[in-house]
C-alpha cells in the first residue's frame, strides 16, 4: 500500500515537472569538438579539425567567426547545393576539403553549425537577411517553425596564438 502511493507521488511529480518544464522533443542536438578535443590555444601553423555528431538526421549550415568578427559561411557555399550529414557519427565539419590553418590574426574564433530537418528553398535570400550569427540563429530557427522543421545549433570557440 505504501509502494503504490510513493508510486502514485512520483507519477505526479514527474507528470507536474513535464507540464511546467517541457521537454521540447524538436530539438536537435549537436555536439561540436576538435580532433585533438578541447585544447586551450591553436598555434600558428595548427590545422584545427572540427568534429561533429548529430541527433538525427540534419541539413547543415556552418558559419565561421574569424577572430576579427568577420563571419564567413563556409556549407553551403554561395548557390551551392545543400549539405546533408546523417546522425550517429563524429563527422569532419565543413568537410575533408575545406583546412582551418592558425594564422594571424590571433584570438577568440568559433564555428557555428545549425542544422535543420527539411530543407531550405531560397538559402541564400535568408543568409542576406543576417548580420551577427544571434540573427542568422534567429532567422534559420524561425524558418524551421514556421515549416514544422526540426532545429539544432550549436557553436565552438577556439583560442588561437603565435
Amino acid at each position: 500500500m505504501v509502494f503504490k502511493k510513493i508510486q502514485q507521488y512520483l507519477f505526479f511529480i514527474l507528470f507536474s515537472l513535464f507540464i511546467f518544464f517541457p521537454v521540447n522533443a524538436a530539438d536537435i542536438q549537436l555536439n561540436i569538438t576538435t580532433d585533438i578535443g578541447d585544447r586551450a590555444i591553436f598555434k600558428q601553423g595548427d590545422s584545427v579539425n572540427f568534429l561533429l555528431n548529430l541527433s538525427e538526421d540534419a541539413y547543415l549550415f556552418v558559419f565561421y567567426t574569424d577572430a576579427t568578427g568577420r563571419i564567413h559561411r563556409l556549407l553551403p557555399e554561395k548557390h551551392g547545393t545543400l549539405f546533408f550529414s546523417k546522425a550517429g557519427w563524429f563527422l569532419p565539419v565543413p568537410g575533408n576539403d575545406i583546412k582551418f590553418i592558425v594564422s594571424e590574426p590571433y584570438g577568440s574564433e568559433k564555428i557555428s553549425i545549425l542544422a535543420l530537418s527539411g530543407v531550405i528553398k531560397d538559402q541564400d535570400k535568408l543568409y542576406q537577411k543576417s548580420g551577427s550569427i544571434s540573427e542568422i540563429v534567429s532567422l534559420y530557427r524561425e524558418y524551421a517553425r514556421s515549416n514544422s522543421f526540426n532545429f539544432g545549433y550549436s557553436t565552438k570557440s577556439i583560442q588561437t596564438g603565435p
